[in-house]
């Protein structure tokens, strides 16, 4: 005998997790099998928004996806406020801005509202778990040496670093 799709009035055959492959489908992308009130008459199916939202479920739940072994393969996951309503999401977040990614302030931790905002791809970039953080030395190093009148370049030279990165730290832009 056939499974029977386990959501209400539904004879469809079970595909997955006692679902019929439309209520799957819904469960995958709107977190819920019954997605389709609220949750599709939100009108921001194909946003920026939206966009990131799926793919932070894909990254921590899709185990054949390319990211997932940075994300879901190390625990991290999307916390149910978020992972079932794309609405609940966009209330926390508000719109992207241009130019901006979805940014977990600590890499270990999950997507949730404490732990996440808009960022750019340069703060995404240092924000990584393979950085390798110096602590204030260095900085306080490269403004050591600016205020004894060293200019930028020989900084530069002398430290290894791009004048771009000396430029920063003396302009407080990063290491403040």
């Amino acid at each position: 005998m056939t499974k029977q799709c386990s959501v209400e009035r539904c004879e469809n055959k079970v595909h997955s997790r006692g679902l019929c492959i439309k209520h799957y489908d819904k469960w995958w992308r709107y977190g819920s099998p019954l997605a389709g009130t609220e949750t599709l008459k939100h009108g921001m199916t194909k946003t920026r928004e939206h966009e990131s939202w799926l793919s932070m479920k894909q990254r921590c739940y899709n185990i054949k996806g390319p990211d997932y072994k940075n994300y879901g393969g190390r625990g991290i996951k999307v916390c149910a406020r978020w992972r079932t309503s794309f609405i609940n999401f966009y209330e926390d977040m508000g719109p992207k801005p241009e130019d901006l990614t979805l940014e977990r302030i600590d890499n270990n931790g999950n997507y949730e509202p404490d732990n996440c905002k808009w960022a750019t791809y340069t703060e995404q970039a240092r924000n990584r778990r393979n950085n390798v953080i110096y602590g204030m030395e260095i900085p306080n190093k490269i403004r050591q040496m600016n205020t004894a009148g060293l200019p930028s370049d020989l900084i530069s030279e002398k430290l290894g670093l791009s004048s771009h990165i000396i430029g920063s730290i003396i302009e407080k832009r990063s290491w403040v």
